[in-house]
Formats: structure tokens, sequence, C-alpha cells
């Protein structure tokens, strides 16, 4: 079987914060908050996180009372928690005004999370990741899923109701499963069209209704590859919130070698021995995916042995 040599913990996963769903209930606690000049402010605007102009970019938490009064006019407000005595808030700058408030009261700009988030502090790419789920949660909830009527924000940002039907609405994660495939000294690794040239990481699907982790897996691989999975052993696990969704790692073994690409999903997709694959991509001519990303771990953990196979 496989085994892993030790604890993992991924880019985006070092979450610090106290979540302090308790006290959320809490109307005047929630409004104590949001009114506190010391609670920080992350900005989000488009999906992008608001960053220092440094190399490497590090995050930008807004406080004091201007970043409380841009509060009051963004597109949603989310309590993600507390640290060290200090509360950080998640506001939606998708307006460009409001997003060039923001801006202005930083320095700072708007930058892709997983293009700067390896380099910067893990507690805070971990925050900022967070409060990238929850906006876009927001922007995609304004209204009752069941009849229509625009919900109203409760619970300090983490349960829309609607007042026309009384549902309570709250933040869905999508479940997925990624996978290192491997057989013997080698390991599998695919492309879809729609990704930059060379760009070759795991396979990964989404989990469906009724299905354990362990049958996605294998439903997945089989369906994009035409490989039988005969063993597995969970790695790791990354949320990914672009938008919403949690990653669950494997590293699978495969009975067989011959692929069958039969969904059109993959465009392509190899097998590398260790050599190959470092040499490919000292090369240029094969590209990993993004560091930030739970493929990339599966992948370097392979090359390096961090997980082995025994016999």
């Amino acid at each position: 079987m496989f085994m892993p040599r030790e604890p993992i913990v991924n880019h985006l996963a070092a979450n610090p914060l106290d979540r302090t769903a308790v006290q959320r209930r809490n109307v005047d606690w929630v409004n104590g908050v949001l009114a506190d000049p010391h609670t920080r402010y992350v900005a989000v605007a488009n999906g992008q996180n608001l960053v220092t102009m440094d190399k490497p970019a590090q995050a930008v938490f807004l406080c004091g009372q201007e970043a409380v009064h841009l509060g009051k006019r963004a597109g949603s407000r989310t309590v993600l928690g507390a640290y060290d005595g200090v509360y950080y808030v998640a506001i939606n700058m998708d307006e460009p005004k409001q997003a060039g408030e923001a801006v202005a009261l930083s320095g700072g700009r708007y930058m892709d999370l997983k293009k700067v988030g390896p380099a910067m502090d893990p507690a805070h790419a971990a925050t900022l990741a967070y409060a990238n789920a929850m906006t876009f949660w927001h922007r995609r909830h304004r209204f009752c899923g069941a009849c229509g009527t625009k919900t109203a924000v409760s619970q300090a940002g983490h349960v829309r109701r609607c007042p026309g039907c009384n549902v309570s609405h709250f933040p869905r994660t999508d479940g997925a499963i990624i996978v290192l495939i491997i057989h013997g000294d080698r390991c599998l690794l695919a492309r879809q069209a729609e990704w930059p040239k060379g760009v070759y990481a795991t396979v990964a699907g989404f989990l469906e209704p009724g299905e354990s982790l362990e049958g996605c897996v294998q439903r997945e691989v089989k369906e994009e590859t035409g490989l039988t999975i005969d063993k597995m052993i969970y790695h790791s696990s990354q949320p990914w919130p672009f938008p919403g969704s949690i990653m669950v790692g494997f590293h699978a073994h495969s009975a067989d070698t011959e692929l069958h690409l039969s969904d059109e999903e993959l465009e392509d997709a190899r097998w590398f021995t260790r050599e190959e694959l470092e040499r490919e991509v000292a090369e240029g001519s094969v590209l990993l995916p993004h560091k930030i990303s739970i493929s990339y771990r599966l992948i370097e953990d392979w090359l390096n042995r961090s997980f082995a196979e025994s016999s």
C-alpha cells in the first residue's frame, strides 16, 4: 500500500482564524465588529484579492474609520473570524468606484491569488482564499433559488434568508477529487485543450450525488483515461475557492497502462518516469500546474518520493 511520510498542509489550508460561529447569531456583536476601527477588512474585486505592490506581493488588510465606512458601501460583508483578538471581514468590492477606493486606501492592487499566493504568508493566503469563497457565494445567492425573492444577509454574512418563503441559504462547497495515477516507476499526467501550451497536471473531477470519494476516483479515472484503479491512499485536501471547491487528493495505483481518452475532456495524457518528467520540465517542453495547487503538490511529493509504494 501507499504510506504518507508526514502530515501535509497545502497552500490555502493554513487558516488560523477562530470562525466565531456562536457569536454570529448575535446582531449586536456583529454590529460591534463591523464598527470597530481595529477590524481588518479583506477586499475582493471580481475574484481578485487586494495585495501590496511589493515583489513578492503581500496581503492587504484595511482598517481604521475609512475602512469601516468603505465596508458599509460594499456589496457584501462577512465576518470571517478572529485571530489574536482582531476580527477579519471580507468585503465585496466589485463596483469599480468601491474597488478603486480600497486601492487608494492601501496603495495596492488586485491580483489573482493563484499567482501571488505561493510567496505569501501561508496564514494570510488562506484568509484571502476564505474571503474569496464567501464573496463569490454572496454574489451568486442574491435571490432565492426556491422562489426568486431577494435574500437578506444574516449571521454575520454566513446565511442568506429568504423573506418570501423563509428558506435559509448556506454557503456550499463542491467536493472534488484530484489524483496522481501511478504504475511502477511512472506517473500519468494529462492536459485539457484550453490549458496553456505544455501544461500537464493530475486527473480531477467533481463528486456526484450518492458517490463516495473512493468511487469518484475510480469513476473519473476510468472515464477520462480508461484506466482501472486497484488501490489508492488519501494524500491531503485543499480549499480551492476559485470559486468554491474542496479538492480531496489521492495517490492511486493503476492496474493497467493502456490509455483510452474517450470522454473528450482530455486532449492528451502521458506516462512519465521521474527522470523524464524532471528533464522535460527543465527543458520547458512540459509545464506543471500552479505551485499553489494540490495538483503540483501531488506531483512534487511523488518526484521527491514523499509517498512510496511498498510491497
